[in-house]
């Protein structure tokens, strides 16, 4: 499959996504920090906010935004959107899918800004990460770099893309069966973590079954709301694996 023509996206760019951050900071009646941790953390409440209504009164965290002040960044994000050439854009799009652009591997973020990838593909190509590829930073950038250039020579589809950067990280078969071996461990001596694993089957299951064309806007919003929340405790999940890790070697090279 080839990939198709080129359409023009005039926000599909870190200095695409920083004029619509630009422009909501000079509109909005509320403060929009100026830090990009802090950003994303404020949009991406923005993002759920319609999910609740005024009188739920959820457990635990107080909430960190009012819900006024996030309504009110919601209106003028889409007002920023329109000024900005993507007037129907939405915000749960644009938080999903473009600001997270502002995170990506700078060569990656070079090549968008260069259209010699759109937005899809710089997302596939930012998962070559040192991390994920179990390699030092310079590594992954030569890795990024050769791929890239691999697919622009063969003109490569999206999905070709995503099957290469797939494969170069580690295949998801690996992942399934000791997923599969790890529920089976822990359903025999009756551990209720195997869920865990179970769920994430259920996942891959839907990867193999679900064609784009079977997404409409509705189901798509629904799902990506809902996966939001679940990459985000497992990304609280990782992190807190990771700083295990990190102490255990430094226990064991003392210094």
């Amino acid at each position: 499959m080839k990939r198709r023509p080129r359409i023009s996206d005039p926000i599909a760019s870190p200095a695409g996504v920083r004029r619509v951050l630009d422009t909501l900071r000079e509109i909005s009646p509320v403060p929009i920090p100026a830090t990009d941790r802090k950003v994303f953390t404020l949009l991406n409440a923005v993002r759920h906010v319609g999910r609740y209504q005024a009188t739920d009164k959820p457990g635990g965290r107080p909430a960190k935004f009012d819900r006024e002040d996030l309504l009110a960044v919601d209106r003028v994000l889409r007002t920023a959107l329109e000024k900005n050439g993507r007037p129907n854009l939405s915000v749960a799009s644009f938080v999903g899918f473009y600001l997270p652009i502002l995170r990506y591997p700078a060569d990656v973020g070079e090549a968008l800004s260069e259209r010699k990838i759109n937005l899809l593909e710089a997302a596939q190509l930012a998962r070559l990460t040192p991390e994920n590829l179990g390699v030092d930073t310079r590594e992954a950038r030569r890795v990024r770099q050769d791929t890239l250039m691999l697919h622009l020579r063969l003109a490569a589809s999206q999905a070709d893309l995503r099957r290469r950067v797939t494969a170069l990280i580690k295949p998801l078969d690996d992942d399934l069966e000791f997923a599969d071996r790890a529920a089976d461990e822990m359903i025999e001596v009756g551990d209720g973590r195997h869920l865990f694993y179970e769920q994430l089957k259920h996942i891959h299951q839907a990867l193999q079954i679900i064609r784009p064309d079977d997404l409409d806007d509705a189901t798509l919003e629904d799902i990506l709301d809902k996966c939001d929340r679940l990459v985000g405790c497992l990304q609280r999940a990782t992190a807190s694996v990771r700083r295990r890790n990190t102490q255990t070697k430094s226990n064991h090279f003392p210094i």
